[in-house]
C-alpha cells in the first residue's frame, strides 16, 4: 500500500453527535455528499453467496461495491459519514436500469447510525469514516471505533479529465431483524470523475465478514466531488413491488427540487414538512419547529394558511409576505398545489424569494425585452411584490426615480399595473 505522506494534514472526523442535529422529520430525506470514493469489484462466490440471505440471489459474476463519503449538509440525516461493502442482487433494478445493491456491511456516523438501523437495515453499525487527499490520491478509512478497520484509496487527476453526469434512481435493500429484508429508493444526481483503485487493506480488527469479501478483481471506480441524495422510505421487500414505482417518481420530484436554484419545500395540509431543500432550510432558519413550518410572525402564518387552503389546480397563490426578525425586508411565498400521486399525500409546494439577493439572470432576461439595466433591476423588484419604497431602498435610489423608472417600464413591456409585471417576472424566475 503507498504510505500517506509525513506533510498531509491529519484526516478529519465528519459526523456529529445526534444531539447537534436539528428537527427529526420522516423521510424522504435530502442530503449532499462531498467525496464519494467508489469502486465496483467482483467477489469470491461462495463469499458473496454466503452474505446475502437465502432470498436473494447474486449477480452471476458475484459483483458488488465499496463506497466511502461524507455528507455535511441535508435534511433530516445529515451531518453524517458511511462507509459500505454491497452486493449487487438481481431481480430489484431500479426503473432507470440501475442494479440492486444490497448492504452487507455499513458504517455510520451521527443520527444516520440511529435512522438506518431503526429503519433500513438492522446489520447496519454506528461507525465513523475519514477522507483526505494526497495529490491525485483520495483516501478513505473507516471502522466501529477510532481504528480503522479498512482503508481505500482511489487515483483520480484533478485536471484534464472531463466528468459524466448521472441522475437517475437506485434501490438499496437491507435486513429488517427477524422479518425479512427492506428495500429503499434513492434519486441521485451529480457529476462523476473516472478514477482507478490505487489501494485498498483490510486492517487489524476487522470482521470476518470484511474478510471475506475481498475483492478479486476491481471493474470500475469513480470519484464524485458532489451528489445529491434524496433517501425515499423503507418498505418491506415481499410489499414492495408497487410502492416502489411511486417512490422513485416522487423522489425523482423531491431531486429535481434540490437543483433548480430557488427556495422550495413541500409542505402537507397540516403543515408538516414533507421536504425542503438546503436553500430554503437557510433561509428559514428559525422558522422550522418540530418538523412544521412557523411563521416569525402568527399573522403571516394565518395568511399562509389561508393561501394554501384557498389553491385552485394549477394555479400559483398570491405572494404572500412572511416577515423576518430583525428588520430585514420579508421574505416572499406562493404555493403551488401537489397531488398524491407526486407527494404521497395532499400537499403544496412552497416557493420563496428573497428580496434582497441578487437575480441577474432575471435582470439580463428583462434588458433583452428592451429594459435598460436601471430599469431591468427596479421591474426585477416590483415584479416580486416589493414596494417602490423598497424596491429603491435595495437598488440605491429615491422612490421618486423608482416610481418614474416603473413608468418606463410599465410602457415598454406594454403592461398597465404591478400584477402584469409580477406575472411576466415570475415566468422568469420559474414560478408561473
Amino acid at each position: 500500500m503507498p504510505q500517506v505522506s509525513q506533510g498531509l494534514a491529519k484526516p478529519h472526523f465528519t459526523g456529529r453527535t445526534a444531539e447537534e442535529m436539528p428537527i427529526d422529520p420522516a423521510p424522504p430525506y435530502q442530503v449532499e455528499l462531498h467525496e464519494l470514493l467508489l469502486a465496483e469489484a467482483v467477489f469470491d462466490p461462495v463469499a458473496a453467496r454466503a452474505a446475502l440471505p437465502a432470498e436473494l440471489e447474486p449477480l452471476d459474476d458475484s459483483s458488488g461495491a465499496i463506497a466511502v463519503f461524507a455528507a455535511p449538509h441535508g435534511w433530516g440525516l445529515a451531518p453524517f459519514s458511511c462507509f459500505y461493502i454491497g452486493l449487487f442482487v438481481k431481480g430489484y433494478d431500479s426503473p432507470d436500469g440501475w442494479t440492486g445493491i444490497y448492504l452487507v456491511c455499513s458504517f455510520y456516523s451521527g443520527k444516520a447510525a440511529e435512522i438506518f438501523r431503526r429503519d433500513y437495515n438492522t446489520a447496519a453499525m454506528a461507525g465513523f469514516s475519514r477522507q483526505w487527499q494526497d495529490g491525485d490520491l483520495y483516501w478513505g478509512e473507516a471502522g466501529l471505533t477510532d481504528q480503522p478497520m479498512v482503508r481505500l484509496a482511489l487515483h483520480s487527476p484533478s485536471l484534464g479529465e472531463t466528468p459524466i453526469t448521472l441522475s437517475g434512481t437506485h434501490n438499496y435493500l437491507g435486513q429488517n431483524g427477524t422479518e425479512g429484508q427492506t428495500i429503499h429508493t434513492i434519486a441521485f444526481t451529480g457529476q462523476d470523475f473516472p478514477a482507478t483503485v490505487a489501494s485498498y487493506e483490510v486492517l487489524p480488527g476487522a470482521s470476518d465478514l470484511i474478510r471475506s469479501l475481498v475483492p478479486l478483481r476491481w471493474t470500475h471506480a469513480s470519484r464524485t466531488p458532489r451528489l445529491a441524495l434524496t433517501f425515499g422510505p423503507a418498505r418491506p421487500l415481499k410489499d414492495s413491488a408497487a410502492q416502489l414505482a411511486t417512490d422513485a417518481t416522487q423522489l425523482s420530484l423531491m431531486d429535481i427540487l434540490t437543483r433548480i436554484g430557488h427556495a422550495v419545500a413541500l409542505v402537507a395540509a397540516d403543515g408538516r414538512v414533507l421536504f425542503i431543500n438546503n436553500h430554503a432550510r437557510e433561509l428559514l432558519a428559525g422558522a422550522l419547529t418540530g418538523g412544521r413550518l412557523t411563521a416569525w410572525r402568527r399573522q403571516d402564518q394565518t395568511q399562509l394558511g389561508s393561501a394554501m387552503a384557498a389553491l385552485q389546480p394549477g394555479r400559483l397563490s398570491q405572494p404572500v409576505a412572511l416577515r423576518r426578525p430583525g428588520g430585514a425586508l420579508p421574505l416572499l411565498v406562493r404555493a403551488l398545489p401537489v397531488g398524491v400521486a407526486l407527494a404521497g399525500e395532499p400537499a403544496a409546494l412552497l416557493l420563496f424569494s428573497d428580496p434582497t439577493a441578487p437575480a441577474p439572470s432575471t435582470e439580463l432576461t428583462l434588458t433583452l425585452l428592451g429594459l435598460t439595466p436601471a430599469e431591468a433591476r427596479i421591474a426585477a423588484q416590483i415584479g416580486r411584490g416589493l414596494t417602490s419604497r423598497e424596491a429603491a431602498q435595495i437598488v440605491g435610489v429615491t422612490e421618486s426615480t423608482a416610481r418614474s423608472t416603473l413608468k418606463s417600464v410599465y410602457g415598454k413591456l406594454m403592461i398597465g399595473k404591478q400584477s402584469e409585471l409580477a406575472l411576466i417576472v415570475a415566468r422568469m424566475e420559474g414560478y408561473g
